[in-house]
């Protein structure tokens, strides 16, 4: 019975410790904010794996090769495109007098250079990477890459802007909800040919 009381008082003591540390961490700003980045991670990887096996099922390995290369495009011009205002906006729009300000230039700047760079690729994608001179076919194929570099500049701004103002479940939220509608596309595509 000694040895039962010890064992008891020692998870007892273990269990308030966890309990008063949990709600203290809970309140920290930074703990929950961490979290919460650290979950929207962990939804896109999971969600982002099921995407990609579904697509495999779906889509011959040349298209799934130029999708990837498609996508891996997008990420490089519009992080090419933010010029580190991302970073920026973390570091000083918590204590900027001109809050507004701040965050509407960073987004103008951010989307002129997104059309810009874009615009370059565009004429230039023949040089660089010839397997993908078929976005450049059409006019509306023209757009739409112009449009998704920018959408994706103002993705990375808008993630910043929630991170700095510490409220990152937004950012949780928006990709868990994009995650799982992502799913969705791939059989859409299939579907209308």
């Amino acid at each position: 019975t000694d040895m039962k009381n010890k064992i008891k008082n020692i998870f007892t003591a273990s269990n308030s410790l966890f309990v008063s540390n949990y709600k203290k961490l809970s309140n920290d700003s930074l703990y929950s904010n961490s979290v919460y980045l650290m979950l929207s991670t962990l939804v896109m990887g999971i969600l982002g794996f099921s995407f990609w096996i579904i697509c495999a099922k779906l889509y011959t390995t040349y298209q799934i090769g130029i999708a990837t290369s498609l996508i891996s495009l997008t990420s490089l011009l519009a992080g090419s495109s933010l010029f580190g205002y991302n970073v920026g906006l973390i570091r000083f729009l918590p204590h900027a007098k001109k809050m507004k300000a701040l965050v509407n230039s960073s987004f103008t700047v951010n989307i002129v250079v997104a059309i810009v760079v874009s615009t370059i690729y565009l004429i230039l994608v023949h040089h660089l990477s010839p397997l993908l001179g078929f976005i450049t076919k059409n006019i509306f194929y023209r757009i739409a890459f112009v449009l998704i570099i920018i959408l994706t500049t103002i993705n990375s701004v808008s993630d910043s802007v929630f991170i700095a103002k510490k409220n990152s479940k937004v950012v949780l939220i928006y990709y868990s909800i994009s995650s799982i509608a992502k799913l969705f596309f791939p059989f859409f595509m299939v579907s209308i040919g």
